[in-house]
């Protein structure tokens, strides 16, 4: 039980730094797309 709980917290925690990163590079995207926009 409690390594199927630490399992599940490994998958949990690696999911949420997936997010994280993939936000940060959604957002990075985003702010240069703006910034194209805005130089022309």
């Amino acid at each position: 039980v409690v390594d199927a709980y630490a399992l599940v917290g490994d998958i949990a925690g690696l999911v949420e730094k997936m997010q994280s990163f993939y936000m940060q590079e959604v957002l990075s995207d985003t702010q240069t797309a703006l910034k194209d926009i805005l130089q022309e």
